[in-house]
């Protein structure tokens, strides 16, 4: 009987640009949060429902030594190069503080998924005896949700009588922000005046929720 072999090819999991040996778990939540505003019977009820940003924390692992499996000769062979056992380590551990304090954007490669426009919160790492050779960290990340605002022409003209002829040559032109790209349909007008509202007469909603729900900030 003959045999089949499947072979998978499993992509490097990836911390912006930095590989990573080992992820020895990957905790994903997607969560939503809701308002205690009432909601009138037939409207949309997503109004009150905010998406609150994805959250990822890894348990991640580098190793002191480089690990590859090589071909020679036909034969499979492991080949652990190790000419400074540290050295790797700490290239490793400035690279994750870097990317750290670099308060960049980056996209994190996991098993399951691509995530892209994530931000590191936090950065941990817990040595001891027994793995004070080599570097275990944990990391969490967070979606940053970025919106477009959109701009548009605007032509403005006010006429006056000048001498007898009854003709104003004062016109004026410019830029204005037209909001978030989408966020302006009648709909979420009314909606973002209700929540407004709310927050005037000092409740439930917070200014927060409002920025979360719309992505823009709550006018003062």
């Amino acid at each position: 009987m003959a045999e089949v072999a499947f072979q998978y090819s499993i992509p490097q999991k990836m911390i912006g640009t930095f590989v990573v040996d080992v992820f020895m778990s990957e905790h994903y939540k997607f969560s939503n949060s809701v308002t205690d505003i009432p909601v009138e019977e037939g409207s949309n009820i997503s109004d009150n429902i905010i998406e609150d940003q994805d959250v990822i924390t890894i348990e991640a692992f580098i190793g002191n030594t480089a690990f590859e499996v090589v071909q020679m000769g036909g034969v499979t062979i492991s080949n652990l190069q190790a000419p400074d056992r540290m050295a790797r380590v700490r290239q490793a551990y400035q690279e994750l503080k870097r990317l750290t304090k670099s308060k960049k954007l980056i996209n994190v490669v996991l098993g399951l998924e691509t995530f892209t426009n994530m931000t590191i919160t936090e950065f941990n790492i817990d040595r001891d005896a027994e793995t004070g050779a080599n570097l275990p960290f944990s990391m969490e990340f967070k979606k940053l949700k970025i919106v477009r605002s959109d701009t548009t022409n605007i032509n403005a003209s006010s006429s006056s009588g000048s001498g007898g002829d009854g003709i104003g040559g004062d016109q004026t032109s410019g830029t204005t922000n037209a909001g978030t790209s989408g966020s302006e349909q009648p709909r979420d007008s009314i909606a973002k005046e209700e929540w407004r509202r709310q927050i005037r007469a000092g409740g439930p909603a917070t200014p927060a929720d409002y920025q979360r729900r719309f992505g823009v900030p709550y006018p003062q």
